[in-house]
């Protein structure tokens, strides 16, 4: 096959050849100026430059280029974006690629891993934007299926998985985060970190003017309006599947060492209690999250057990709110056990207030078996 190329082609690539051949001329020149001083020798009076440069091969040069005319390639193989990248960071991924710094990267099989020894609470890996004006040092996105676009993870009672700071006096923020529905960010623990993100709790509609009786389907839930307002000041009841059922477990037992306080609960007295976690018979937390934020009530079984007095009562309100609407359950008299099913009403952090009167005392225990959202 003939490599022979156009009269149009040669004088281009001839054209392009002076312009290397200048280009090399003037860097030889550059060269053998910085080695004066430095790379000479006497012979007798006179002084004697080494390393004089090497002749320019024209030849050479122009078959390299007719050849990679002749491959198809052009010149386009000799550009910018080859040195582009000429002094990149590559350090290795799961699945063989490079990391590229200042590339977009992809990796499909798993995550790629920065792992390092430092002491003195040093980074294992530190970005810095320098830029003037407004700007992200560290931005992470998460895909339509879901996931963390940024995970912190730390294995030390005193450190940090993620670490933010400010530096400026007025301005700027160390850690922030956005969502469109779900939360901006979230802190949780070990066990809820590992266990996988909490249920996906349905946001009314916070946008638009909405009259008393509206009916919305929002992302496949249907609210209704009860209190008209301008976004966020409307009031919204979900209307399809709020109630989510769990495995009947144990919240709160006053007679377990945990949490505090504990023990009896006397007439004229309230105790706060959270209903957020499943616990074992010491009290001590074995599910986590049992009921997630965002849920507005709980079905519960509430007992009351070792009673004292001839006669008592517990209501139970949201939490925080210790006035008396109405008795949860009852006794009669002493030594008595006895248990009561209803729906209870928590307050946003997941709360209950605990009410005791009539004259009596007594252990009361809550099970949980579902959770209105």
């Amino acid at each position: 096959m003939s490599t022979d190329l156009e009269s149009g082609e040669v004088n281009s690539l001839r054209v392009r050849l002076d312009e290397l051949e200048a280009e090399v001329r003037s860097l030889r020149s550059q060269r053998a100026d910085a080695q004066k001083g430095r790379r000479r020798r006497r012979r007798g009076g006179a002084v004697e430059v080494l390393d004089s440069p090497e002749p320019v091969s024209r030849r050479r040069m122009l078959g390299m280029l007719k050849g990679a005319a002749a491959a198809g390639a052009g010149m386009a193989v000799i550009s910018s974006a080859e040195s582009a990248y000429a002094t990149a960071v590559t350090l290795g991924t799961a699945d063989g690629d490079a990391l590229q710094i200042g590339g977009s990267n992809t990796n499909t099989i798993a995550m790629t891993s920065l792992t390092g020894s430092t002491t003195s609470g040093n980074p294992v890996f530190k970005v810095t934007n320098n830029a003037i004006g407004p700007g992200h040092a560290i931005q992470g996105f998460s895909g339509a299926g879901g996931g963390f676009a940024l995970y912190g993870q730390s294995d030390s009672d005193s450190g940090l998985g993620v670490f933010g700071v400010n530096g400026a006096s007025s301005v700027g923020v160390g850690v922030a985060g956005a969502s469109a529905s779900g939360p901006g960010i979230r802190v949780m623990d070990a066990a809820d970190a590992f266990a996988g993100p909490p249920p996906t709790v349905p946001i009314p509609p916070s946008t638009g003017t909405w009259s008393t009786g509206s009916l919305v389907n929002s992302a496949g839930q249907l609210w209704y309006c009860y209190v008209a307002g301008v976004g966020s000041a409307s009031k919204w009841a979900r209307l399809s599947s709020p109630f989510v059922p769990v495995s009947p477990t144990r919240v709160y037992d006053s007679r377990a060492g945990a949490p505090s306080p504990t023990g009896l609960l006397v007439s004229g007295s309230n105790r706060l209690v959270s209903v957020a976690d499943g616990r074992d018979g010491a009290g001590a937390v074995s599910v986590p999250n049992l009921v997630p934020a965002g849920a507005k009530a709980v079905t519960a079984n509430v007992t009351v057990t070792g009673t004292t007095g001839g006669f008592g009562y517990l209501a139970i309100n949201p939490g925080g709110n210790t006035v008396e609407g109405a008795s949860t359950i009852n006794w009669f008299g002493a030594g008595q056990t006895l248990a009561n099913g209803v729906t209870l009403t928590l307050n946003a952090s997941r709360e209950v207030t605990v009410i005791c009167n009539g004259g009596g005392s007594t252990q009361f225990i809550i099970d949980v078996s579902g959770y209105y959202l």
